[in-house]
Formats: structure tokens, C-alpha cells, sequence
């Protein structure tokens, strides 16, 4: 049974164009330049990247491409939210790596907390 309300304008709405246009503008915008601007990055650093860029990519991709988007969605659906929570994991794991040991500083211990319980959700 296909379900009545079917297609991609039951989840293109205002609040989707605002979480992707500030999604795209972190990813593509501001986070290249910051990045190319220091002069050594941390191998974990780039590790953590590769981890979190596919996840905010997968979130866009599957709140916007629901199961019931279109006969066949249900698979990519599922297929993108699987790549996704692994790279969540290597992500979240390279991150507390960073905020706990690489670049820990005693100074912020506030910043760390609320990173990791930023990362964690």
C-alpha cells in the first residue's frame, strides 16, 4: 500500500531550508576557510571531519527523503541513516579524543562539557 501523502513538499518546509542553509554555510562556507587558516592541523582533527561532515550530510538527506517520500525511498532511507550513525561514532569518538587529550585546556573545563554533551546527543 502506497501511503496517500507522498513526495518531497511533505517535508520541504521552512524549517528544513533553514537547519540546511546553516548546515551548508558551516560545512562549505565557514569551517574551509578556519580550517585552512591554521598552521598545523591535528591528524584527529581530520579524522573527526570525515566523521561529522557524512553525519550532518545524512540528517539533511534523510529528514528531507523520508521512507514515504517516493516508492523506493525506504531503502536509501535506510542505507544513508546506517553510514551515518558510523560515522556519528568516529566522529563523536575523535572529537571527545580532541576536546579531552589533544586539545584539552584545564582553563575550559566548561567548553569541553558542553562540547562532549553536544557531541553525545
Amino acid at each position: 500500500r502506497i501511503p496517500s501523502k507522498m513526495g518531497i513538499k511533505q517535508n520541504f518546509n521552512l524549517y528544513w531550508v533553514a537547519g540546511t542553509a546553516l548546515a551548508f554555510w558551516m560545512l562549505l562556507i565557514h569551517a574551509p576557510p578556519f580550517l585552512s587558516s591554521k598552521i598545523h592541523i591535528s591528524p584527529m582533527l581530520i579524522v573527526h571531519m570525515i566523521g561529522v561532515y557524512p553525519i550532518y550530510l545524512a540528517c539533511i538527506h534523510n529528514t528531507l527523503i523520508t521512507p514515504t517520500t517516493f516508492p523506493g525511498a525506504r531503502k536509501t532511507h535506510i542505507w544513508v541513516g546506517r553510514i551515518g550513525l558510523i560515522m556519528g561514532v568516529v566522529g563523536v569518538i575523535s572529537g571527545a579524543i580532541l576536546t579531552w587529550y589533544i586539545a584539552y585546556d584545564p582553563n575550559a573545563l566548561g567548553v569541553s562539557i558542553a562540547i562532549t554533551m553536544g557531541g553525545a546527543s
